[in-house]
């Protein structure tokens, strides 16, 4: 959904002033029916938010967006959650 942002587009998007978006360390991706049961649901983001954890772990930032099917991971090198579950 989104990756690299330009400054003025991070700043007009209402994004965080040090987004990681705009030092190119950081993608949101839209989450589909992961777990296959014909409905898209907070499970299949739920799903793939651990599979990032792991990913991620205490070295990049995870963000859930909520009321969205969207998740925010980066690697800025250090451990950052927001809007968690």
């Amino acid at each position: 959904r989104n990756s690299h942002r330009h400054p003025k587009l991070n700043t007009d998007g209402n994004g965080a002033s040090y987004s990681q978006h705009m030092f190119g360390k950081a993608i949101d991706i839209g989450i589909d029916d992961i777990d296959q049961d014909g409905d898209t649901t907070q499970t299949d983001k739920m799903i793939v938010y651990e599979m990032l954890q792991d990913i991620v772990s205490n070295k990049g930032g995870l963000g859930l967006y909520p009321g969205t099917m969207n998740l925010h991971f980066d690697c800025r090198g250090f451990r950052a959650r927001w809007d968690w579950p």
